[in-house]
């Protein structure tokens, strides 16, 4: 199943890195990094558009009941974003 973490860079619940490692062992995930300081972004802040086109684009590409067959690990590397 297509997964979609989105990280704040600047969250300091947990370090970065062990976030973006913890991603990166889910197959089919898309690791979105936001320029945020805050775990949940609010409405205005300049993280906000990012995060509503992540959120939107994902949606998209899986479609109305269906999975999108493009997806690769992450494990990869490929969409891992930073």
């Amino acid at each position: 199943m297509p997964t979609l973490v989105l990280r704040c860079r600047h969250d300091n619940g947990a370090p970065f890195e062990q976030d973006r490692l913890i991603a990166r062992s889910i197959p089919r995930v898309k690791f979105v990094a936001l320029e945020s300081d805050n775990h949940v972004v609010p409405a205005g802040e300049p993280a906000w558009p990012r995060l509503i086109s992540e959120i939107a684009a994902f949606l998209a590409d899986r479609g109305p009941g269906g999975s999108r067959s493009s997806w690769r690990s992450e494990a990869q590397g490929a969409n891992m974003r930073a």
